[in-house]
């Protein structure tokens, strides 16, 4: 996509060139300036292993959606570090892929996303890495929003000051640090089946929905909430938020939607 704002962005050390996909007919500079849009490195690592996805006008049910997602990439064994990138762009171009082949073919919501999530796992056959993902398919006519997650990436929605969670994210309840489900082959190589968790909400006017890799994990609910009130737009907020949760030292990608 030619967009001088994107160019903008990652000119700035907003964006990674290289870790976005963001496609959409009606998806210009005015709109895209008002969403947040903020995907780093994290210090610990040599590469960003996120990914960031946007893509607009996807037919379903004859209506139209936008679809947003951010993918966090799994490293899997010490000989394997830094190919959790390539599983996240897989990802990505798998469920991109799908929405833009197959999505005017379901009439089931929750049956499209299912499918999806299985459309991308069974992409990254042959990959040596995994990746978490999580998305929303949002009709902005109605409100409507599915939202799908593996892993352990978070979705909010924002609403007249208070941060409501959209996902539980996949985690070992002792070992936090050890993602429970994801998509990929595990440690052995295999493939198992996952369709990922599945909800729908009803947006309202005003409502701000967020997703976020686990860079952020450690930011509050407070956190998040002084972060929208000391900053002027969802850029800065976005951005604010990457800041906070740098000392993790993880990778930290956000998608900010205003509805």
């Amino acid at each position: 996509m030619n967009s001088p704002y994107l160019h903008q962005l990652v000119r700035s050390n907003r964006l990674e060139e290289g870790r976005f996909l963001i496609e959409g007919a009606k998806l210009e500079d005015e709109k895209l300036r008002s969403f947040g849009l903020c995907s780093v490195r994290g210090r610990t690592h040599k590469r960003n292993d996120d990914y960031l996805h946007i893509a607009h006008g996807i037919p379903f049910r004859g209506e139209s959606f936008n679809l947003y997602a951010v993918y966090d990439g799994v490293s899997i064994g010490m000989r394997r570090i830094m190919q959790g990138a390539k599983a996240s762009l897989k990802a990505a171009t798998a469920i991109n892929e799908f929405f833009r082949d197959f999505a005017s073919l379901c009439q089931d919501p929750k049956e499209l996303l299912h499918s999806a999530f299985d459309y991308a796992n069974n992409s990254l056959e042959k990959q040596t890495n995994a990746t978490t993902a999580v998305l929303t398919l949002i009709n902005p006519e109605t409100g409507v929003c599915f939202a799908g997650s593996v892993g352990d990436s978070r979705i909010v929605i924002i609403r007249e000051g208070r941060v409501i969670p959209a996902n539980r994210p996949h985690r070992h309840p002792v070992k936090r640090n050890i993602i429970t489900r994801k998509l990929g082959p595990d440690s052995k190589g295999r493939i198992k089946e996952e369709r990922g968790d599945i909800s729908v909400f009803i947006l309202l006017e005003k409502d701000i929905v967020v997703l976020a890799s686990d860079g952020i994990e450690d930011v509050t609910s407070e956190q998040m909430l002084e972060a929208l009130e000391a900053t002027n737009d969802l850029q800065g907020f976005t951005e604010r938020l990457a800041q906070l949760g740098e000392p993790k030292g993880d990778d930290r990608t956000i998608i900010a939607v205003p509805i």
